[in-house]
Order: structure tokens, then sequence, then C-alpha cells
């Protein structure tokens, strides 16, 4: 009986949350615009100026400042400062789309009324100018836009949740990496409240948390009994609303481990979600325990882990959806291929393109490695990391659905038949952006994760070539945040990337990651195969002999579009990054200083050549991926190409 329960259980959270893709309706967010109308301008310089700015500011991803002053004698007169920050949940391209929405927004109203300053808050984005530095104040005097949606919410567990939510995300977000959150309160789909909000980046923790609280406060009092509202402010904005209306996994900010991450729609849609959901998981419920009773004896743990970790993660897809988006996952869709199965193109039902990863599950092993994937994956948000969409967990099948980048991966970039090769400042920005997804799944997530797997098959890139950390199968999770360092009897990765004190002797902690991007560093520069030869070995020869001149390590594709100081920098970082003694390595908050310019690589007295034990053992098959697993399996390989 108790299994009969799980079982139900189960078929209910998967049901409900796919009615209610199909039936949501996401609500547009007004645009809210305000300008400085106690200031105008009469100076055509300082109009110039506002252009110029805009101009800068329209190709941006993510978050970008800019100060435009055209005086040559050092006079602030007619300087702009500009400002634009997407929200955390987006990609770079509607980012992009939506800086091009906002400046035509502004131009159409402040700079057209001549006033020296003025914002607008678009649905995804925030752009705003003014003739001093803002970027970093609070001033505490603007009053909230607020937005209240028509309907009404009579549910007084829904009106709590969203103030936990609120309370949530004020006192989570100050602090955080990129200053943005979103989360969801609640333990049932009728009254869970999902919560979104974000500080200006520059913003101090302080200033965060008081303008977090004046947003809270206003929505509180001014959407109060309504079922979703919005507040903007000049540094930060909150919103909320009954449904999902973000992308992206929310945190959990209830006490309770239920949640749903489902879009949502009218009531009687729900209803009807609710009840065709219910239905067909009574439906199912004798054949699934008569025909799997022997599959829940087996793996029990195995279906409590997955709805636990449904609870508070990703939306679930219908399988038969996503086998129609790939035509039955025909060859024509295949993006590429791992040791844990395949990875397909396909389209949800928006028209919106994305990668659905098909695992190979034959064994409780290949379980254990999907849910890892979707714990890892669920528990971190950062620019730099792919973003988890969804997942399907019907019969046996485990699917994960990710978002579709479009350039594909830093190994086929490199290695493939590519039309143009990535230019030297394209490659910095994707080393660095690497490093930055690294330096927070080591220090900033809520959970510290070692990815144990870093190649530049699982570094990914969108279409402006931002580098997005794919593959979470073999990460470890640490809960601690206090120390990144245990030891294992079985090491998980790719041979020609591990680090000699992991694959020796067992030795795991955050460094083997370093170690790993010091690989990716040589391969990238070079455009060779650390499988091919050992890079390391043959900096360290170039090094050694011809003073640290690497003119021919270089990528000959290059030509002479790199100076030998631009290449003796990266291959410096990458020789810090192998050295044999982990602690000797940097760790990767320092790499993104060195490599983003804080910081001036150099070569310490005592930096180490790896030993050549540490190759010898590695270079015989140094394309092979294996995993963690049961002592009775055989080693999963990981085919090196596009994924």
């Amino acid at each position: 009986m108790a299994r009969l329960l799980v079982i139900v259980k189960l078929c209910i959270l998967l049901f409900i949350p796919t009615y209610r893709i199909a039936s949501g309706q996401l609500l547009t967010s007004k645009n809210s615009t305000r300008c400085s109308d106690l200031y105008t301008f009469t100076s055509q310089q300082y109009r110039r100026n506002i252009i110029q700015a805009f101009g800068s500011l329209a190709n941006t991803t993510d978050y970008k400042t800019v100060i435009i002053n055209s005086n040559k004698n050092g006079s602030t007169v007619d300087t702009v400062f500009g400002l634009l920050q997407c929200r955390g949940d987006i990609s770079s391209s509607d980012c992009n789309a939506c800086a091009s929405t906002a400046i035509k927004s502004l131009n159409g109203s402040c700079v057209r009324n001549s006033t020296k300053g003025g914002r607008v808050q678009e649905e995804t984005c925030f752009l705003r100018y003014e003739d001093h530095y803002f970027f970093s104040n609070y001033s505490g005097i603007d009053s909230a836009l607020v937005n209240c949606s028509s309907g009404i919410s009579n549910s007084s567990q829904y009106l709590s949740n969203t103030d936990t939510g609120f309370a949530f995300l004020r006192d989570r977000i100050p602090g955080s990496a990129g200053g943005f959150m979103i989360a969801v309160a609640g333990t049932s789909p009728d009254n869970s409240a999902y919560v979104l909000g974000q500080c200006v980046r520059d913003l101090s923790t302080s200033d965060c948390a008081t303008c977090l609280e004046k947003a809270r406060s206003s929505l509180s009092s001014t959407c109060n009994g309504r079922d979703g509202g919005s507040c903007y402010l000049a540094e930060c904005n909150m919103q909320y609303e009954s449904f999902k209306f973000f992308g992206g996994v929310p945190v959990n900010a209830s006490s309770s481990t239920a949640v749903f991450t489902s879009g949502g729609g009218s009531n009687k849609a729900r209803n009807v979600g609710i009840i065709v959901g219910v239905i067909a998981a009574v439906l199912l419920v004798a054949g699934i325990a008569l025909g799997m009773n022997w599959r829940w004896r087996k793996n029990g743990k195995f279906a409590n882990d997955v709805q636990s970790t449904l609870h508070r993660g990703p939306v679930t897809f219908p399988y038969r959806m996503l086998k129609s988006s790939t035509a039955n996952f025909d060859e024509s869709h295949k993006l590429g291929e791992g040791g844990f199965g395949a990875v397909y193109k396909g389209y949800l039902p928006d028209g919106s393109e994305v990668a659905i990863k098909k695992l190979t599950v034959t064994s409780k092993h290949g379980e254990l490695q999907f849910l890892n994937e979707v714990k890892a994956i669920s528990n971190v948000q950062h620019r730099n990391l792919v973003r988890l969409l969804g997942c399907s967990t019907e019969g046996t099948e485990r699917l994960l659905v990710y978002e579709l980048l479009k350039n594909n991966s830093l190994e086929n970039a490199l290695f493939g038949p590519v039309e143009k090769p990535l230019s030297w400042e394209t490659r910095h920005n994707i080393l660095l952006g690497t490093a930055r997804g690294l330096a927070y799944l080591h220090e900033d997530s809520q959970i510290r994760i070692v990815h144990r797997d870093i190649k530049p098959s699982n570094i990914l890139l969108d279409e402006f070539y931002e580098a997005k950390i794919a593959d979470f199968g073999l990460a470890r999770l640490f809960e601690s945040s206090h120390q990144l360092e245990v030891l294992t009897t079985k090491a998980a990765g790719t041979y020609g990337y591990m680090a000699p004190e992991y694959a020796l002797n067992g030795q795991l902690s955050d460094k083997i990651d370093v170690y790993s991007y010091g690989i990716v560093i040589l391969e990238t520069v070079s455009g060779k195969r650390n499988r091919d030869r050992s890079l390391v070995d043959e900096a360290w020869q170039i090094h050694a002999d011809a003073g640290g001149v690497f003119g021919d390590f270089v990528d000959p594709k290059l030509e002479n579009e790199v100076s030998n100081s631009q290449a003796l920098q990266l291959v410096t970082l990458a020789l810090m990054c192998t050295q044999d003694l982990p602690q000797a390595r940097p760790s990767m908050p320092h790499v993104v200083a060195m490599l983003a310019g804080y910081s001036n690589a150099h070569v310490p007295e005592n930096l180490s050549r790896s030993s050549s034990l540490s190759y010898t053992a590695m270079r015989s098959n140094d394309s092979t991926r294996i995993s963690s697993g049961a002592s009775n399996e055989s080693p999963q390989i990981s085919t090196l190409g596009p994924r």
C-alpha cells in the first residue's frame, strides 16, 4: 500500500506540471519609464554623448556601464553615465534584444524631452542614464513604480507564501553573485508564489538589502490581495506571480521541500490540469504497480530520490513531446554523444530550440548519474553555466532539457570544421567566462561544486561565444562551505585532463578543476589536443629552452594576431594551474583576477614542472572518460566531439 501511494504521488508530480505548462499564460510586464523632469539640457554635445552611450550599451549581453566624456581638457561637462542590466534568467541574445527596446523607449521619451537623466524598466532589462555617477550609489529618495495585476487572490496561504518569498529574496540577494535570484514559496501548485528580485550589480550589500525592503514594502501595501505585481526602483526591482513567469530553476523559499516549478494559468486551467493529471495517474497506477513492482523493489530509493529532486528541481516534460520534437531521436537531430548518452536538437511547443540529453540508463549507476546532474545544475545559476530547463522521467527514460547553444562547444570551435577560426580575443573571453563559472561553483554557489570533467567539449558557446560550462553528471557536491577536499577510491573524469593526485591517489579537491582548466588553456592557445601529445611537457620545454618565446606554440590559425607577451601570460597561467602540488595551484577567483587584468601573471620561484610519472600514467588512453560507480561496472567511455 505504501508503495502504491508513492507511485500515485510521483505520477501526480509528473502530470500536473505538464498540463499547467500547456495552459499557462505569462504576464507581460508593463514598460515603466521615469525621466528627470526637473533637469533639462540644451547642449547638443550632451545629446551626442547620450547617443554614443546608448550605442555602446546596445550590444550588452548581461551587464554593462559606460562613461562618455568628449572633453580633452579633463572637464566633466556634458559627461554621460549609462548602465544597462538584464535579468539573470535570460539568454545573451534576449538581453541584446531587450537593450534595443529599452534604448528606443528612452530615446522616444526622456532624450526626446531633453532631460538630463532617465530610466526604463522593460520586462527583462533595465536601462538608465544620468549626468552624474550613480553606479554604486543608493539615493533612497526615489519613489517606487508599482504595477499590480488585475487578478484577486482569496487564498490566505498564497498571500502568506508571497510574504515568505519576499523576505527570502530580501535576505538572500544582497551579497549573492550577480545580485539576482528567483524563488518559489509554497507546498502546493494551488498556492505557490513565484518571486523574482534583482539589485543593480554595483550596489553594496547593505544598500541592496535596503532597496529590496522598500520594494517588498511597496508591493505588500499596494498590491495587497492581488495575485501578482511588480515594483521598480532605480536600484532594484521585485516581482511575484502565482505561476512561473521566469526562466531557470527557482530556489525553494519554503521550509518544506515541495516545490512546483511549472508555469500556471487561470484557476480554471489549473483545476483542469490537476483533474486530468490525477485521473491519468490513477489509471496508470494499476499497470505501473503490477508491471514495475520488481523494479520498485530494486530501485525504491531511486524513486524517492527522483521525487525529492523534482520537488526542488526543474519542470517535467512529457516524454512523448520530447520524442516528437526530435523526430523520434533521429540521427539528423543528433548534436553529439558522450559516455552517458546522446544530445539531440529539439523544439518546445512555443517554437524555442532546446538541447535534449537522452541518458543511457542501464544500471543503478546510470540513474544516479541522472540524479546527480539534476541536483547539481538545479542548485546553481550563473551566466557561464548552461541552463537546465527541465527533465523527463517517464518509465525508464531519463531526459534532460537544456538551453540550446548556437555555437556548439569549444572543442568544435578549436578542432572541428569551422568556417572561421576563433580570434585571440574570443579565445581569451571564452577562457575568462569559463574561469568565472568555475569560481562561482567553487566559492559562491549555495552548494559548492567540483565539476570533475572540465574539457573543451563541456564548454559550450552561445551565439556571442559566451562560455557556458555543461555536463554535471560527474560533479561532486559539498554541503559544507569549510572544505572542498576528500579522498575517494574511484576517480571520475577524462584522462588527459585529470590532475595526477586525483588520477593516481584519489585526492579530490577543487584544485583538480584548476588543473583541468590549465589543460584547456594550453589547448585553446595551441589549437592542439592534449591527447596527441603532452602539451604541458611541450610548454615546459619551450619555457626552459627558448626563454619563454612561445611563437611556435601558438595556434598557426591565428597567424600574427597574438604577441609573444600575450601568449606568455596565458601559457604561464596554464603552467601555474598544472603544477604537481595542488596547494601550489591558484584558486579560480585568482585565475579570474589575472585574466581580467587585476593581477599580473608571473612565474613563482617554486613553480614546478608536472612529473613525467603522472603523464606516463595518463598518456596511453587520454580520451577515456571514467566514472565512479559500482566496482563491477565497466568504465564509461566519452567520445570527444561536439556535444
